[in-house]
């Protein structure tokens, strides 16, 4: 027989909780991040919906303006913005190269979970 112990004999877990989704482009780190959100009444966070959001510009116009090199440096800095800010558990679908650059992996990894998506696509 096993004993799990309820919530109020479990230490207390470092708050907030985030969930760091990463992929390929088009594995369904968005849909997914949604939906896991929703069902588990967490917030939902598209990073690169934020970092848009940051830069009032869209994704093209900010490789076209800066160039890959700028755009995954702005990426970094709201990346890290975002992850000190956040006070709510939260998933966090991130686009497909964040993982590639910079400290992203790292500072993903020091705050939270960071979950691989792997997808076939037809």
């Amino acid at each position: 027989m096993s004993y799990i112990p309820n919530n109020s004999q479990l230490p207390p877990s470092p708050s907030p909780k985030l969930i760091f989704l990463i992929g390929m482009p088009a594995a369904g780190k968005t849909y997914w991040g949604a939906n896991v959100a929703k069902e588990h009444d967490l917030d939902f966070i598209d990073l690169d919906i934020f970092v848009t959001q940051q830069e009032k510009a869209s994704v093209p116009a900010l490789f076209a303006q800066y160039g890959e090199k700028g755009f995954r440096e702005r990426e970094n800095k709201h990346l890290k913005k975002l992850v000190s800010a956040l006070d709510a558990d939260t998933v966090v679908a991130c686009g497909g190269g964040t993982p590639c650059f910079h400290d992203n992996m790292d500072v993903m990894k020091s705050a939270g979970i960071v979950i691989y998506l792997d997808a076939d696509i037809p």
